[in-house]
């Protein structure tokens, strides 16, 4: 079973972002804390670098978090 961190490295390479340092400083990371969240010792990006990974690789936050396909409901300042 992949963890979050294997699931961000698949979805980084699968884009055609083999720079681990480019990649990062798109989502505001340092490379240092992507090394660290995809090898497992960080579990999870702030919300906004994970939302930056799914735009740039086109994958779901579910399937990052989960492994599943579909969306996570992220509700508004309405509701």
């Amino acid at each position: 079973m992949q963890t979050p961190g294997q699931r961000i490295k698949l979805a980084r390479e699968l884009a055609g972002y083999f720079n681990q340092g480019e990649f990062a400083k798109l989502c505001g990371l340092r490379q240092s804390t992507l090394s660290e969240i995809e090898s497992g010792e960080t579990k999870l990006p702030n919300a906004k670098a994970a939302l930056t990974m799914c735009e740039l690789t086109g994958v779901t936050l579910r399937w990052i978090i989960y492994g599943e396909d579909g969306e996570i409901n992220i509700p508004t300042k309405q509701e």
